[in-house]
């Protein structure tokens, strides 16, 4: 099982995580020589000496990461007030399916339940979703009222989950739930739900838009090169 270390510990007794409710991640900003900001992670900021920010909540530090890259939160004027709260849904979409997630597998025989994509276990319209298959069919049904309509179902040239040409925090959120690798070398998808590659994979067959969208991450160069080197912290 998961315990904390004693430097986390020392670190929570002498109170430096207590605005976070004594919990991690912690990001800070910091002054930089070269740069005007730099964002570090906890352990880094010792190195440094005047904080600009410290911000706790994954969701806020990703909220505020994106934000510091136009594309990734749409356009920062007031135009671009309602492709920003697209973005924004869809990533309280993937937020909900992992807190389902997160409910369903404690259950007895919950793991079995989320990962059976047979009719029997499909919800009504107006129930709550039941199985992963459940949860990617009403996530495709997001992406296409958020989206740009296609002509058809066919492949799109503008794989993101907003229709344009570039990634979003949308598609990272997508990408982060069910395409990142377990690790490089087993080359098993989709860590965030135990490992369940085939589950996972089984569920995605019926949501087009959903598997181009972690299709087309996936191969971005700044993606292949970080799962190749990044720590495995998932097995």
């Amino acid at each position: 099982g998961f315990s904390y270390g004693p430097e986390f510990r020392r670190d929570v007794e002498r109170g430096a995580f207590a605005g976070n409710f004594h919990k991690l991640p912690l990001l800070q900003v910091v002054e930089d020589k070269k740069k005007s900001t730099s964002l570090l992670s906890q352990h880094q900021h010792q190195q440094q000496t005047t904080a600009l920010m410290t911000l706790g909540q994954s969701h806020a530090i990703a909220r505020f990461v994106a934000n510091q890259h136009e594309s990734l939160m749409g356009n920062l004027d007031d135009a671009g007030a309602f492709e920003r709260s697209k973005i924004d849904a869809i990533y309280e979409n993937c937020r909900d399916i992992k807190s389902s997630w997160y409910r369903t597998k404690k259950k007895e025989d919950g793991k079995r339940i989320w990962f059976d994509c047979s009719m029997d276990t499909c919800y009504n319209a107006g129930d709550e979703p039941v199985s992963l298959k459940d949860h990617l069919d009403l996530l495709e049904k997001s992406l296409e009222m958020y989206g740009k309509k296609r002509p058809n179902s066919s492949s799109s040239s503008e794989p993101w989950c907003l229709g344009g040409s570039k990634p979003t925090l949308a598609d990272i959120a997508i990408y982060d739930m069910l395409g990142t690798p377990v690790s490089p070398i087993s080359g098993s998808t989709c860590s965030f739900f135990d490992g369940e590659r085939d589950g996972v994979l089984q569920a995605l067959k019926e949501v087009p838009r959903v598997r181009e969208c972690i299709e087309a991450f996936s191969e971005l160069e700044a993606v292949k090169r970080w799962e190749t080197k990044r720590p495995d912290t998932f097995t």
